[in-house]
Parts: C-alpha cells; structure tokens; sequence
C-alpha cells in the first residue's frame, strides 16, 4: 500500500491536507518536514497492490508515467518511475502483479474537474472545466477492460459514476437549501440569460462574510454580500450538462461489465440513496462539519459519508463502498465474502487535532488558505 505517515499530503505542494483547528475553522499548514520524509512505503520493491491514483483518467491510467507529464504529483507517489526498475504505467504496473482479483473505479475524473471548475464544457480539451466526452471515454475504457480481460483474473468488479451534483463540494452552498443564498450576487445571474444559478461550490469567496448563510447572522440584510464568480457556480444547464454525461458513461459502463460477465457496482445508486439530512445517525452526504443554524456552533457530523474537501469519502463513506464491491462480487460469482462492520468505523481524518472544537460566535469557516487548498484540489483533477 502506498502509506502516508501523519500529518499527510495535501492536493497542493508544501502544504498539509485540510482539517479542522481548535477554533472550528477549516484550515491547512505548512509541511515541517520533507514530502518524501512521510512515504513510509516508498522504496517497496514491486508495485503496490493498490494502484489508485487521485485525480488520473482512464486515459492517464493507460498512457502516464510521471507527474510532470500531467501536472498530478500522486502519479510518481503511487507509480515511483525514478525508483522501480521494473516501473511503468498503472496498467502496466497491474500486469506485472497478474492478481486473481481486480477492483477498478474509472471515469469519475472525466467529469469531475469539470464539474469542480464551476464552468463544464465538452469543447476545448486545453480550457478549465473540460469534460471528456462519451467516445474517448469509452475508447480508454474499452482499452482498460481488454488490458484487465488478457490477464484472466478470477473476479472482476468495476464502478460506476457517482452523482457528482449530490456530493457535498456542490451542495453545501446549494441555492435552495442555504438561508441567505439571496444575499450574494451571482455573477452568471448577471447575463440574465435566464439560465439561473442551481448551486455554489464550495471554494466561493465567501470569506468577506462567511456568517452570511446563517440566520443568525447579523450583517445588515439589505447590504449585498460577496460576488460570486462564474467559477464558483453551477447554473441550471450546467448541472444538465454534468448529469448527462453521467448517464451516459454510467449506460455504457453498465453494458461493457455485462459483456464481460464482471460484476457492476451501482455507486451512483448507493450514493443516491444516502440521506441528506445530517441528523440521520447512520450514514448521510452532509458535510462533515456542521453548523448549528441557531447558535452558530460548529460540531462533527460523525456520519458523513465524505471527507472535509467535499468530494472524496471518509472512513465511514469507503467502508461503505467496500460493502457495494463485495455485494456486487457474491452477488455476480456466488461468492461468500463477509461485509465491513460500518458501525465500526469512525471518520477521523482532518477531526483529530480538534475532535470537540466548536465556534460559537460564527460556526464553520473556511479560511482563505484552506479555500485555495480547495482550489488546488480542483486543478489537480483537471490534471492542469
């Protein structure tokens, strides 16, 4: 396994992953030592087991060596080319293991830098917010499945397209959820084109007021608050362009792994059927930081499915999609592989410097810091 010692790495270089500080602030530092210092696995001589690669396409997964080459530093943590004699790309890494049994879930970073850069589009492959269109995922992906067939595992389970619109990095400031939504301006409500904004992702420049949302609030109402940018926003035919294209991979995936007899894990439908309400004490899409709307204090939402960047997910939220690839498994090949006890495990990552902080004059806030480490996790799965 590719093991990162504590405090970790963040999606921007230098700095620490984000997490939650005494006061109940999201915030990142500065790393003290060294980001090779925290690679415990580094010089494991044959490739890992896990090859996952945060950020990579389908197409990076078949073709990329080192980080330089698409702008993704997880690439030489995961695959270590300048150190591995026998080094190569992903597939290439997976071939040489030759393993009885291959989990793969691909795809989702052909849509999610896209959707993350709050300007999706499917025309200019050099411009931010580009989407991969259906046939150049389908034709890395039908690749990846053949490399993964020649090599005649045992049991095969592959995963779908979560819904990219439902996770928390896209509905924490949801327009129809959040009080006060009214109060900023919206830059691509401006055109007034009479294609609304649907929803505020999470790196918005809130920051000038980030009480704002709350009703207890004390800013004068009538006084608009920050401008939302283009590139902080959703727009209603924004998240149809999102949707579609995940209804379309998710239809030609669902067809490929039937072709191949392989077992299909349904993500988007176990991620549909998560609650939203955050008092929902099993598991839920709500952030893991809540606020109090009433007093204003912040408090852990333990049952998070997601972690604190919005779209990757916790313990809990893994345990559970482990569960969604062994049922999958047994159901497909009669197999009998016990489930993860869910109740079991905890979300920690980003809690454990501050596991009871609370705020109570303001709640949760985002620090400008953290908000750029925000932002740079959107680049990196843009692979820009």
């Amino acid at each position: 396994m590719p093991l990162v010692d504590s405090p970790g790495l963040g999606s921007e270089s230098g700095k620490t992953p984000l997490f939650v500080n005494e006061d109940g602030d999201l915030i990142r530092e500065p790393l003290t030592l060294p980001p090779q210092d925290l690679l415990l696995n580094l010089t494991y001589p044959v490739p890992y087991d896990n090859l996952g690669i945060p950020g990579a396409t389908t197409h990076q997964i078949l073709t990329t060596l080192f980080a330089e080459e698409v702008g993704n530093p997880m690439f030489d943590l995961i695959l270590r080319n300048a150190a591995l004699p026998s080094g190569g790309t992903a597939i290439q890494e997976l071939e040489r293991i030759k393993p009885d049994i291959i989990t793969a879930w691909s795809g989702n970073n052909e849509i999610l830098g896209g959707a993350l850069s709050g300007s999706p589009q499917s025309v200019d492959p050099q411009a931010p917010g580009y989407v991969v269109p259906l046939a150049d995922f389908q034709e890395a992906f039908r690749t990846l499945c053949d490399r993964i067939e020649a090599l005649q595992p045992k049991i095969v389970a592959l995963a779908n397209i979560p819904p990219i619109t439902d996770i928390p990095y896209t509905r924490f400031f949801g327009t129809g959820s959040i009080p006060g939504i009214n109060r900023w301006i919206m830059e691509e409500d401006l055109d007034d084109d009479g294609d609304p904004v649907q929803l505020v992702l999470l790196h918005a420049p809130i920051s000038g007021c980030p009480e704002c949302f709350l009703p207890s609030c004390q800013f004068n109402p009538a006084t608009p608050c920050d401008t939302i940018p283009a590139n902080a926003t959703l727009t209603v035919s924004e998240v149809q362009l999102i949707t579609s294209a995940i209804d379309a991979y998710n239809a030609f995936l669902a067809d490929e792994v039937a072709s191949r007899g392989w077992a299909l894990v349904d993500i988007n439908a176990a991620f549909r059927a998560l609650p939203r309400n955050p008092n929902v004490q099993e598991l839920n899409v709500a952030f893991p930081w809540q606020v109090d709307p009433i007093s204003g204090t912040g408090k852990q939402n333990h049952y998070s499915a997601f972690t604190l960047d919005g779209v990757h997910p916790s313990e809990k939220g893994q345990a559970h999609v482990a569960n969604k690839f062994l049922e999958a498994i047994n159901a497909t090949y009669g197999t009998s592989y016990p489930m993860v006890d869910e109740d079991t495990v905890q979300n920690i990552a980003g809690f454990e410097r501050a596991p009871s902080a609370t705020k109570s004059d303001t709640g949760f806030r985002i620090t400008p810091d953290a908000r750029s480490g925000l932002w740079a996790m959107v680049e990196m799965m843009q692979a820009r």
